[in-house]
């Protein structure tokens, strides 16, 4: 169940759950050399085992970071991260779980979508507390008020996720700060 604004989880529990470690694997594919297989198993995720059932979120941020660096390297940190955070909804796409939310996304459309998306993301997570408000039909608000630092990986998910739902649209960040931050998602009218 989705955590409300004011409720809280300690930073030092948050865990990312089995299939964000499975999508990065997705988003990787033949870009996994042995050379970052290496780094990644340095930070805690070993895809030479079985995958853990959670993960602690400070390792995602890690994962993330060096995957952008890495996939990106002539990018500024945030675009690469932005960069990486299209491929990686892609990638989750073809989990299991990421499948199924698709199907969804597709019929609900992005005012649903985007009212419903901390429960998408707390489906990965124990600890995203998100509030949206929409501003009017096609221009939504939706702030993380409990997050990762990613505001830049995080948007790059969201763009994918119109572009999954054919919709013509925009992320933008408006702010950002600590482990809070807030994206104005605008799409055409009519999607």
């Amino acid at each position: 169940m989705p955590l409300a604004p004011g409720e809280e989880v300690p930073v030092e529990n948050w865990v990312v759950f089995a299939p964000g470690a499975e999508g990065l694997k997705a988003v990787l594919g033949k870009d996994l050399s042995p050379e970052l297989a290496e780094k990644l198993k340095a930070l805690g995720l070993d895809f030479s085992k079985p995958l853990q059932v959670a993960y602690p979120a400070s390792q995602f941020e890690a994962w993330v970071a060096l995957a952008a660096s890495t996939l990106f390297p002539h990018e500024d940190p945030g675009q690469a991260q932005r960069l990486l955070g299209q491929r990686f909804f892609d990638g989750w796409r073809g989990t299991l779980t990421g499948a199924a939310a698709s199907a969804f996304l597709r019929v609900i459309g992005p005012r649903r979508a985007l009212a419903r998306v901390g429960r998408a993301f707390r489906n990965g997570n124990n600890f995203t507390v998100t509030s949206t408000t929409f501003e009017s039909e096609s221009i939504a608000l939706v702030e993380f008020l409990q997050t990762q630092d990613l505001p830049d990986f995080v948007r790059g998910v969201l763009e994918a996720g119109l572009v999954l739902m054919h919709v013509t649209g925009e992320v933008d960040i408006v702010s950002r700060g600590g482990r809070q931050f807030v994206l104005r998602v605008t799409w055409s009218p009519g999607n």
